[in-house]
Formats: C-alpha cells, structure tokens, sequence
C-alpha cells in the first residue's frame, strides 16, 4: 500500500481534496508510486525523538514498521532493519513526517 495523504486531519488525498494546503510538502509532491528495484535492499530506520512531534503519519503509512508512545505519540521504529515487503512503506512514511524526524540508510 502505497497512498498520498496530505498533512491535514482528517487525512484527505491532495490529488482529488481541494483542503488540502501542504503543496509544497513531500507528502503532498510525492508520486505515490512504487518501485521494485529498491524494495528488494536492506533499510535501517531511525527516528530522531527530538524532531518527532508525534503526528502518527508515519504508523498510519506503515504500521508494521513504526510504533507510538501510549503517552505522547511519539513514534519509534519496530525494528532498525526494515524488511524488503515494508521498504517502500518506509519510504514513504519519510517522505509523508512533517517534521523530517525519520532517516533511512540503504544497506
């Protein structure tokens, strides 16, 4: 699953809502395609808890791959090493953090 959700909430798609105001997000740029010849690396994921507000984009674009803090939100990686089946999920949860608080490294 590969979607585009613009930054507002309730989430709405900025291809077709008119509410959405984020052009100039990744987010809302982003083709929302996939690609094949990536998804196959190995990825480490980091979230850097200084720069995460706590939005939960990151766990609604890839949930097997991100969990929340019950108190505040904020969001850590279920695993460093990300699986090859989540790597394009991954990617695009970076692409979709408002905060820029998710890194990815190719291995």
């Amino acid at each position: 699953m590969s979607a585009t959700w613009c930054c507002s909430w309730p989430p709405t798609n900025p291809a077709t809502s008119p509410a959405c105001r984020c052009a100039s997000t990744p987010a809302a740029t982003s083709s929302g395609t996939t690609t094949t010849s990536r998804s196959s690396q190995m990825l480490k994921v980091n979230v850097d808890g200084s720069r995460c507000q706590g939005h939960t984009i990151c766990a609604m674009v890839a949930p097997e791959s991100f969990e929340l803090d019950e108190i505040d939100g904020h969001s850590t990686p279920v695993s460093a090493e990300v699986p090859p089946e989540y790597a394009e999920q991954v990617r695009e949860a970076v692409r979709s953090c408002p905060e820029q608080a998710i890194s990815i490294i190719d291995e």
